[in-house]
């Protein structure tokens, strides 16, 4: 093939590859990896509909500060006050309502009682809600209203067991310590953490709380100063740990997951972290399926 004399080479592309795409008018070009380019022509994709689930398959449970789903007509989340007042909050052109969440809230602090779920109509429960206003001040990241955690946890009941993969936006804040995704219960389960000191290793650590732990070191790679992107996937003899899509590491599995799918931390170890939004998946998702999700992600918390 040619193009005015020009030859043009034929080859396999690969989904990392990249493609450069001009804007005749201006003359800027951009590039977009091929993989995400085939998302965003794939039927149902979120890239083109802008809701993150839709044309998503094996989707159980999920959890965010925006609608994540245009069949979706629920609230975002049940807003509690320290005299146990509850407000109900919906979502404004799909992100939180974040007006009537502040008009209720004054300049107290306002908690999560229930995150709502978009997918499975799971109750979220706690004895220690997180907060999303602090003292009147909304809490964000990535310019998104959040959910801010220090020494708080929701708690799901969810019982699925393996395969599972769960992904989340979370931004820690600082030195921590602990697992802010984690399900099973105190010998059992998988969950994503970061740690110092003691935990302080990238990788998956099968003796930390004695199940499959990915620790991700506080010092690489997780950022403090914006949003990531987690995820870990497991069939029960095997874990897989990525970030911002990227495979960070794998390693071995844990038992059955049994108890309580917990946001926030777990037992004496409550990292300082905002978790945005969670999903779980009950297969091990497909690359097209993650890229679709990150790349809808970290546009939308501006990650970089």
């Amino acid at each position: 093939m040619e193009i005015k004399d020009i030859s043009v080479e034929q080859i396999t592309a690969n989904d990392s590859d990249y493609l450069v795409l001009q804007n005749p008018t201006t003359g800027i070009a951009y590039k977009i990896t091929r993989a995400n380019f085939l998302a965003g022509l794939s039927s149902g994709s979120t890239l083109s509909t802008g809701f993150l689930l839709d044309g998503i398959p094996d989707v159980i449970s999920a959890r965010s500060t925006r609608q994540l789903s245009s069949t979706y007509k629920g609230f975002a989340l049940q807003a509690m006050l320290s005299d146990n007042s509850v407000k109900d909050i919906s979502f404004a052109s799909r992100t939180l309502d974040t007006a009537t969440l502040k008009t209720f809230g004054g300049s107290a602090n306002v908690y999560v009682r229930n995150f709502c779920d978009q997918v499975g109509n799971f109750t979220t429960t706690s004895t220690s809600p997180p907060k999303i206003i602090d003292a009147g001040i909304l809490q964000t990241a990535g310019s998104k209203p959040t959910v801010s955690y220090s020494g708080n946890f929701l708690a799901i009941p969810i019982s699925t067991g393996y395969p599972i993969t769960i992904i989340a936006a979370v931004k820690i804040s600082g030195a921590t310590n602990g697992a802010f995704i984690k399900y099973g219960d105190t010998n059992n389960g998988i969950g994503i953490g970061c740690g110092n000191g003691t935990f302080d290793s990238s990788g998956i650590n099968l003796t930390a709380l004695n199940e499959a732990i990915a620790w991700i070191s506080s010092n690489n790679p997780l950022s403090t100063s914006q949003m990531s992107i987690v995820e870990i996937n497991s069939v029960g003899t095997s874990t897989s740990i990525y970030l911002n899509g990227t495979l960070i590491t794998t390693g071995g599995g844990s038992n059955i997951p049994s108890g309580n799918y917990i946001i926030g931390g777990y037992g004496s170890r409550m990292p300082n972290c905002q978790i945005t939004e969670d999903i779980i998946f009950n297969q091990i998702i497909t690359a097209g399926t993650r890229a679709k999700i990150v790349s809808n992600m970290m546009t939308y918390y501006g990650i970089t």
